[in-house]
This record gives structure tokens, sequence and C-alpha cells, in this order.
């Protein structure tokens, strides 16, 4: 042995906690998703004909979805990730007879 204890190796017991505090490094990022939706639907009896009632069904859907992602600031620096963003909409009718 050479006289330094194991626990000293690269002088690990010697950081203060301010030191470490210093260059500990805490990866923050930010992300997330959202849908919106509308929806409409309208059903009901029509008339009566000889072989029974004649039902009607219709509806509307508008539906808007994103997501993205936004790295830490170092990780963008290091080329790690990309920052990324996302989204769709979608219109949808219907119409039922019965």
């Amino acid at each position: 042995s050479n006289g330094i204890p194991c626990g000293d190796w690269f002088g690990v017991n010697e950081l203060t906690p301010e030191v470490i505090d210093y260059v500990k490094y805490r990866r923050e990022g930010t992300g997330g998703n959202q849908m919106r939706s509308w929806t409409a639907n309208l059903y009901g009896d029509l008339m009566e004909l000889p072989a029974g009632t004649l039902a009607f069904a219709a509806g509307v859907e508008r539906r808007a979805e994103k997501g993205w992602r936004d790295p830490d600031s170092t990780v963008l620096r290091n080329g790690a990730e990309e920052a990324i963003a996302g989204s769709y909409k979608v219109s949808e009718a219907y119409m039922e007879l019965s």
C-alpha cells in the first residue's frame, strides 16, 4: 500500500458538498401531449313506415392532437437529442338510417 486509504482515491472524500453541487449535472427537459375533442350527435325517429319506424342518427367530431419534447439545453448542445414536435387534426362525420 502507498498509504492512501481506499476511499480517498482521486480525492473523492476531499470534495465538499458545495463543489459537488457546482459540478453536478441535473438533466431537465420539457415535453407533453395535448388532445382536444369536439363531438355532436343527433338521433331519433323520422316517420312510421309499413315495415316499422324509420330512425336516423348523425354526428360530427373534430379532434386535434399534438405532442412535443424540448430536451435539456446541454443535451441539445451535445447533439444527443433534438427538439421534436408534431400535430394532426381529424374531422369526421356520419349519417345512418335504420
